[in-house]
């Protein structure tokens, strides 16, 4: 029920006091062979300096086993948080909590479309910046892997650090 009333303030309705910002996949954005991590084009938010906020982000991959996919996150300087995970992982077991760090990859083995749900808390530090999703194939493939359009990234204020 929580989650079903912040999507629903975070599309405009349901009344107000929170300060969201969001960012919803548009198109399809597809990589092949490519096991460096790349920016996601459309799954990233422009975050407030000493503000903590409520992130969730749900995104759709598709790709193959060998391939494996992985991902991470750009923060900006002197940023910390949690996250809670919920989706195929290969390299830690069912929902897991880990303190996010930039530069930290963790892989989704999955070779049909799926869904991971992430959730987590954000504090900003003093410096300006974007929350960046990025991702890759795991094992470079000669074989798509796709984050697909309807992917979201959502963030509400929780006041200030």
């Amino acid at each position: 029920m929580v989650i079903i009333r912040l999507l629903q303030r975070a599309a405009g309705g349901g009344g107000g006091g929170l300060a969201w910002v969001k960012a919803v996949k548009t198109v399809d954005q597809t990589i092949n062979n490519q096991s460096t991590f790349e920016d996601d084009d459309e799954l990233f938010l422009p975050l407030q300096i000493n503000k903590s906020y409520g992130i969730m982000l749900y995104w759709q991959q598709t790709g193959t086993i060998t391939a494996d996919m992985k991902y991470d996150f750009t923060l900006p300087t002197n940023s910390t948080g949690f996250r809670h995970n919920s989706g195929n992982y290969s390299n830690f077991a069912g929902s897991t909590c880990i303190t996010w760090t930039a530069g930290q990859a963790n892989g989704i083995d999955n070779a049909a479309m799926s869904g991971t749900l992430l959730l987590g808390r954000m504090n900003m530090g003093d410096t300006a910046g974007n929350f960046q999703f990025q991702w890759a194939q795991a094992n470079a493939e000669v074989s798509n892997y796709t984050v697909r359009a309807g992917s979201y990234l959502l963030a509400w204020e929780q006041g200030t650090t």
